[in-house]
């Protein structure tokens, strides 16, 4: 069973696509390493300056501006975090963040959602795609039943989303996360109640994936169909890991 938890202006709600998703997440262990993908969430901006400790993360900001390393983001709302750097939100109290993090052993900090993952095949010599984008739907579009080829990480920040796997099904509200692996079917459907809704993911793709889409809709016919979501790419970083 999921359960919710108010964060802020947010509430988190863990997904229980997770009591599928135990059955079927298990992962190729590489040498003694285990990696997880995790997502947590805030609001304002006067936490001074962090240290990020993991292998590589995906800063998603609203109403407000990220520096790393003291010098303001490219992207003011975006960024790409490495392991060493410090990074700093400035923002108001309006000002609300989504990160996710990519670590090497359990994280230890206070995660909203954590899940062990499956590392793409030749990890281990090409090293993994680290991407985070944003997706938009208008009122009533449908993501077709359809896979991706990384195990991923999705946080709704708008609307509504039905999200229908081949064993279960359940309604996202905003500051709902939940977790999907590689080639994991699912069909996603967007509320006619609003005028947008849209979720903010991360996934760790081969690096073959670099700069191509990834989504591959199963039904040949529905393939054909017109699609009314909207995908922005925001991070797209291959990442050497460090196997021993």
């Amino acid at each position: 069973m999921g359960y919710a938890k108010a964060s802020g202006n947010f509430l988190f709600t863990l997904s229980p696509f997770l009591d599928i998703i135990a059955l079927t997440s298990f992962y190729s262990e590489v040498g003694v390493s285990e990696y997880f993908l995790s997502v947590s969430s805030g609001t304002g901006g006067d936490a001074g300056t962090q240290l990020f400790p993991h292998i590589c993360g995906g800063l998603r900001l609203f109403h407000g501006a990220l520096k790393i390393n003291g010098t303001p983001s490219k992207h003011a709302d975006i960024g790409l975090l490495r392991a060493g750097d410090r990074f700093e939100i400035v923002g108001t109290a309006q000002t609300q963040w989504i990160r996710f993090d990519l670590s090497r052993g359990a994280p230890d900090d206070h995660a909203q959602l954590r899940q062990k993952i499956n590392l793409p095949e030749n990890s281990v010599s090409l090293g993994i795609l680290f991407r985070m984008d944003e997706v938009k739907f208008p009122p009533g579009a449908i993501a077709y039943r359809h896979v991706h080829p990384g195990d991923g990480i999705r946080f709704l920040t708008a609307g509504e989303l039905k999200l229908i796997s081949d064993q279960h099904e359940e309604m996202a509200t905003p500051g709902h996360a939940w977790f999907e692996p590689a080639n994991s079917p699912v069909r996603a459907e967007a509320s006619f109640d609003h005028e947008l809704t849209s979720f903010v993911r991360v996934m760790v793709l081969p690096t073959t994936c670099s700069g191509q889409p990834t989504i591959d809709i199963l039904d040949p016919l529905e393939a054909t169909l017109e699609r009314q979501q909207v995908t922005q790419r925001h991070i797209d970083e291959i990442v050497q890991l460090d196997l021993g």
